[in-house]
């Protein structure tokens, strides 16, 4: 605990100096008093009318002196009071600022590069908030997600910043909403004592072909917009943190170009007005139809909607983080090829023509068209060398995808399980024949290409390679 300052012990003093002038005062003042009775009485009276006064004054110097000490002792608790709300004001103060940066440390976790397709915000009830939503390409792919963690406030926050980084390792390596879902679930659950879980929804839209793969983890059910509006169907399992042996089920729907999801947390269908009435679900559809009607873009959407909340709530104080995320699927101009090679080499030739041709026809610049070719060649060779053991036959697919932004390549095997991506890179310092074998084109076709991922689907390794064109 802090002393008094310094500014409080001055005015203390100086309170207790003037009380004590005062009395001096007083005491000059009975002085004179009783030498004016002096000499206007009898000698034998004036002691007899002056001990009244004498011990009037005596009681009236004691209980100023008790006052004296009674104000000393008030102004002094005043005084340490003062220093504690100064102090607790200091320590409010140091929080604030610390939220403050939570704050902005949080909102720069967010996605904030939205595409023509794709926009979303946050608001948090309070200095920070337990919502979160993603969205990112990959390999063609977009992977988003969006959540909801129990409770408000720093906590919340806390297990929001574990599950937003952790979506983002999971799937950068796995594509499955609901493998996605189960590494979360398991690591939820971990010395989860605090007994919080999260509502999660993520996703994983084809942007070449409208395949849509999802799984949802007790969350809201989003809205699919095509044509009309209706409710996406999802079995809506169980959240996160809950149970770390709960199954998620993966769903599957194709999406027809120019559709979109709509994807929120309650913090939106539940706001609640100064009547304490909530938005709702039908107002949300209103407002998603008048949308719909006005063909407003992905921003435009998420921001009329969140117009229509505010004028809703109006005076009523944000009680729930709001989150909107709504992911367009745009209608595209792709480009599509495809090619099926058996696993002999005297094949190869067909693959170089087959890449020749996609970058004429894409016009690829010269340069970038040589070390696309490059790549993927190196990891065809792989397959069509290494896949099949002699003297089994067998077929590799490759399949060329492109939006004329992107170049995507999807390799497909039936041989032998191979990851590429796992291979640990060889060193250029090592001899020919202290190298094994693929190791060096692996690494090259790493290089050259934006990105490289591999998956087993039941008997196939599928492998995709992307690079950007533009």
């Amino acid at each position: 605990m802090k002393k008094p300052s310094r500014k409080w012990i001055v005015i203390v003093c100086i309170a207790v100096v003037a009380a004590v002038l005062v009395e001096i005062i007083s005491v000059l003042h009975y002085r004179r008093t009783i030498d004016l009775v002096e000499q206007e009485v009898h000698e034998d009276l004036s002691e007899e009318i002056s001990a009244p006064i004498r011990t009037m004054h005596q009681e009236h110097l004691l209980m100023a002196l008790l006052g004296i000490g009674v104000l000393a002792v008030m102004l002094y608790h005043y005084a340490r009071s003062e220093a504690k709300l100064r102090e607790a004001s200091q320590e409010q103060a140091r929080i604030n600022g610390e939220l403050s940066a939570a704050r902005s440390i949080q909102k720069e976790m967010l996605p904030k590069a939205f595409q023509d397709n794709i926009f979303g915000l946050l608001e948090p009830a309070r200095e920070v908030g337990g919502d979160l939503f993603d969205f990112y390409r990959r390999d063609g792919k977009l992977f988003f997600c969006v959540g909801d963690v129990s409770g408000k406030g720093v906590p919340s926050a806390m297990l929001m910043s574990v599950i937003h980084s952790l979506f983002r390792v999971v799937s950068e390596k796995e594509e499955s909403p609901s493998r996605i879902l189960t590494v979360l679930n398991t690591q939820a659950c971990r010395d989860n004592d605090t007994n919080m879980f999260v509502t999660f929804f993520v996703g994983c839209l084809d942007l070449y072909t409208g395949k849509f793969r999802y799984s949802n983890a007790g969350h809201d059910k989003p809205f699919l917009l095509s044509g009309n509006i209706s409710v996406l169907p999802s079995k809506a399992n169980l959240p996160l943190g809950v149970f770390p042996d709960t199954v998620y089920e993966e769903e599957f729907i194709e999406l027809t170009p120019g559709s979109s999801i709509f994807l929120y947390t309650d913090g939106l269908t539940e706001a609640k007005n100064t009547q304490r009435k909530p938005f709702g679900k039908s107002r949300l559809e209103d407002a998603l139809r008048l949308s719909l009607s006005s063909s407003f873009s992905p921003e435009q959407t998420v921001l009329s909607l969140r117009e229509s909340a505010h004028e809703f709530i109006g005076g009523a104080p944000q009680s729930d983080d709001l989150t909107m995320l709504l992911i367009h699927y745009p209608k595209m101009t792709l480009f599509k090829e495809s090619l099926v090679l058996k696993n002999k080499v005297e094949e190869l030739s067909k693959l170089s023509d087959f890449l020749k041709g996609i970058c004429a026809k894409l016009q690829l610049d010269g340069k970038l068209g040589l070390s696309i070719r490059l790549a993927v060649e190196e990891m065809v060779v792989n397959v069509v060398s290494y896949a099949y053991p002699s003297p089994k036959e067998g077929t590799v697919s490759i399949y060329a995808d492109s939006d004329f932004k992107e170049l995507r390549f999807t390799i497909v095997d039936k041989g032998i399980p191979f990851d590429p991506t796992a291979v640990v890179p060889q060193s250029i310092t090592l001899s020919a024949e202290e190298r094994s074998i693929g190791g060096l084109g692996i690494l090259l076709s790493r290089e050259i290409m934006d990105s490289v991922s591999y998956c087993r689907k039941t008997e196939f390794n599928v492998l995709t390679l992307t690079k950007s064109i533009v």
